[in-house]
């Protein structure tokens, strides 16, 4: 399957303009938001390199993560779900809120931080569906920066470990 850790090119990465760009089309000299993994504020840099790695048969970890929000009326309580999807390679170092793991060992019920739109900060969302499947032949790809984390498709992650 590989032993690289990176994520496939279709996943989504904050750009420091707001848009979001795929993985696959990042370069160098790029500019991407990266959250602090501690005190969640977002710092602007600079990509140095886009790390690709060749076609191969890579396993690919699946996340689905989900929010949910109560809102109290007088005449009722709404919940207002969000939601979050993440790809990686299994072995990729994913930071959930108990810390350090790798995407392929989380599991239903781990929390992992997110950007949720609604509230406008950085949130725990809990893992609601985990899913490893071998999607065929694809490159996979990682961004060098001088950050641990970057934003993909709305979720935290760590661009290598740090432990």
């Amino acid at each position: 399957y590989g032993n690289e850790i990176c994520f496939p090119g279709d996943m989504q990465v904050m750009m420091a303009d707001g848009r979001q760009k795929n993985l696959s089309e990042i370069k160098a000299g790029d500019e991407i938001i990266t959250p602090d993994p501690v005190t969640h504020k977002t710092t602007i840099v600079t990509v140095q390199h886009l790390a690709e790695h060749e076609a191969k048969n890579y396993a690919i970890t699946h996340l689905i993560l989900v929010h949910a929000q109560e809102q109290t009326h007088s005449d009722r309580t709404d919940i207002l779900l969000s939601s979050q999807e993440i790809n990686a390679t299994p072995n990729h170092p994913v930071l959930t809120v108990g810390g350090e793991r790798k995407a392929g060992d989380i599991k239903e019920g781990d929390e992992l931080i997110c950007f949720n739109k609604q509230e406008k900060k950085y949130i725990p969302y809990k893992v609601w569906f985990v899913n490893e499947t071998v999607p065929g032949t694809q490159k996979v790809y990682n961004v060098v920066t001088d950050s641990k984390t970057l934003l993909l498709n709305g979720v935290m992650m760590l661009q290598k470990s740090i432990q």
